[in-house]
C-alpha cells in the first residue's frame, strides 16, 4: 500500500506530483516567470485555503501551481481532483521554497492560484507566456 504522506527519498517529491515541470526545464522557468509577474501585480492568490475558496467560487479561471515537496502530502491531495472537476489547469513544481521566492513571500508556499490575465491590465510578454504555459499543460507536454 502506498501512503501519500511519504515523499520519495530519491526525487524528494510526492508520488502524486504529475504533471511536473522538471526543475531545469523551460516549462519550469516559464511557470516561475508567470508566477513572478502575477505576484508583482498582486494578482495571484496564495495559500491552500484561499486557493480552494477561489476554485470553488467559480468566479475565477486561471492556473493552479502546486509544490511537489509538501509533507505530509495529504494536505493537498484533494487539489488535483478539485481542479479537474472545475476544469482548471494545474501544474506541480519541484520546490515550495522556489514557489515562495517567485510569488514574493518570505515563508514557504504550497499552492498559488494565478488568475487568467485580461487584456485590460496586461499587454505583451506576460500574456503570451501565460498562454504558452496553458497550451503546454493542455497538450500534456509540460513534463518534457
Amino acid at each position: 500500500m502506498v501512503r501519500f504522506t511519504q515523499i520519495d527519498p530519491n526525487t524528494g517529491l510526492s508520488p502524486i506530483a504529475h504533471p511536473l515541470a522538471a526543475a531545469e526545464s523551460k516549462n519550469a522557468k516559464l511557470t516561475y516567470k508567470v508566477t513572478k509577474y502575477s505576484a508583482q501585480g498582486k494578482f495571484c492568490i496564495r495559500g491552500l485555503k484561499a486557493v480552494t475558496r477561489a476554485i470553488k467560487r467559480r468566479s475565477h479561471q486561471g492556473l493552479v501551481v502546486i509544490a511537489g515537496n509538501i509533507a505530509p502530502m495529504d494536505v493537498i491531495t484533494h487539489l488535483p481532483a478539485l481542479c479537474r472537476s472545475y476544469n482548471i489547469p494545474f501544474v506541480f513544481v519541484p520546490s515550495k521554497e522556489d514557489l515562495a521566492k517567485y510569488s514574493k513571500v518570505r515563508n514557504s508556499v504550497s499552492v498559488v492560484f494565478i488568475p487568467t490575465f485580461n487584456e485590460d491590465y496586461l499587454e505583451g510578454k506576460p500574456a503570451k507566456r501565460f498562454n504558452k504555459l496553458l497550451k503546454a499543460i493542455n497538450d500534456n507536454t509540460i513534463e518534457s
